[in-house]
């Protein structure tokens, strides 16, 4: 390679860089990952069961005898981890070209030379954008199909997502979808006004959140809009964070992950149940090791991940798909 700069160099340097900034690097990591952002974690070492129990009425006519009424049901959703890798390979081609790109704007003024090394830059601008967007994608659309030996599996093969998840609870019969019906974009405000009225009355009026695809949140702005000639979007973001839903106290968080879907989730506050998890001592984030040989670069690292829940009965969805 030019620039005396050899793989076994480029490999050494990215090694020491990924133990000195391990710390700042983990947290880029996790800047841009839509779920990832909003949702608890919890660790597990294989699989994660939160026991759920719903108790029956309590409440009954006095009389002296003791007569005890009260039920109590035991149910658990297993959520089970997958590992994840990535394994990226640079020939001395790419590393050249990585070096010119990032040559030209080494010398940027004000900027700490040590914050911005030719390690450094190979990790979080070649590295770290396709990472979050597979991540985020995987999050939503995967479906775990095993590998076959050998060859490298697609993104969304990975793990199962919270859309497949979501899904097959509906088709076993663990979860009921609280109907919306379709909806288009000129009257998504009516609809989904009205399926929050159809909340089961425990949740019904609670604040939360209201997750939707991106385009379908800009869409309910737009019919809002139309309907009642309201403040502008930035205005909206000014005055209250975002966009609620008329008579409750609901933001309406678009994902660009779920892009494509008309599914509509509804989280109430203070009740942990869309749950990320990941392994008991392991990296959260990508903790890479770098390999050298005679042609390549190689780098090396695994995460493990689950997207599920903890309980069905406190699951709200809609019923499209």
């Amino acid at each position: 390679m030019n620039h005396l700069l050899s793989i076994e160099a480029t490999a050494a340097m990215l090694n020491q860089q990924v133990v000195q900034f391990s710390p700042e690097i983990k947290t880029k990591f996790r800047v841009g990952l839509e779920f990832e952002n909003m949702l608890p974690f919890v660790q597990a070492d294989k699989m994660y069961s939160a026991v759920n129990v719903t108790t029956g009425d309590i409440l009954q006519p006095y009389q002296p005898r003791f007569t005890p009424n009260n039920q109590e049901a035991f149910d658990a959703v297993d959520n089970t981890l997958r590992p994840i890798k990535l394994d990226l390979e640079f020939t001395e081609e790419q590393l050249e070209k990585f070096y010119d790109k990032w040559a030209a704007n080494w010398f940027e003024g004000g900027k700490d030379p040590m914050q911005w090394t030719y390690p450094k830059y190979i990790i979080e601008a070649e590295i770290m954008p396709s990472f979050r967007d597979n991540l985020n994608d995987a999050a939503w659309a995967g479906e775990y199909v095993a590998p076959t030996a050998g060859v490298p599996g697609a993104v969304l093969e990975s793990v199962n997502g919270y859309k497949k998840a979501i899904a097959d609870a509906i088709t076993a019969g663990k979860l009921v979808p609280v109907a919306s019906g379709s909806y288009t974009a000129s009257d998504i405000r009516s609809k989904l006004e009205d399926w929050m009225l159809a909340m089961p009355r425990e949740v019904r009026g609670r604040s939360g959140k209201i997750l939707m695809s991106d385009s379908w949140m800009r869409k309910y702005y737009y019919d809002y809009r139309g309907d009642f000639n309201v403040s502008t979007w930035q205005q909206l973001n000014q005055q209250m964070g975002g966009l609620t839903v008329d008579g409750t106290n609901c933001m309406i968080v678009g994902v660009k992950a779920m892009e494509g879907s008309n599914r509509w989730i509804f989280l109430p506050d203070n009740q942990q149940n869309m749950i990320i998890g990941t392994r008991r001592g392991y990296p959260q984030y990508p903790q890479f090791i770098f390999q050298a040989d005679l042609y390549t670069l190689k780098a090396k690292a695994v995460i493990y991940r689950f997207f599920g829940f903890e309980y069905w009965s406190n699951l709200y969805v809609n019923d499209q798909a």
